[in-house]
């Protein structure tokens, strides 16, 4: 199952090198994040999100709820690509 990734903004005062580093390590999470999406999106993973929600007919279960997480997963970030 993907893992969703993350990223949280802090308020560091401190600044200098830790705080380049702390950036660009945002930065590479947040590409692969996109990158991880892109390759679900091809799939068609936001299309059968979409499909088996519906069918569910509103019912809860497991795998609902694992869909719902699968959903928020291409979602988080506010990639656009995937909300098209």
């Amino acid at each position: 199952m993907a893992r969703s990734v993350h990223i949280e903004d802090d308020d560091d005062d401190g600044g200098g090198e830790e705080g380049e580093i702390d950036q660009a390590e945002k930065e590479e999470a947040t590409q692969a994040l996109r990158a991880e999406q892109a390759v679900l999106a091809d799939r068609g993973a936001a299309i059968m999100c979409l499909m088996y929600l519906s069918a569910s007919n509103g019912e809860p279960s497991d795998m609902v709820a694992q869909t719902l997480q699968l959903g928020i997963h291409l979602l988080s970030g506010g990639n656009k690509d995937i909300q098209k």
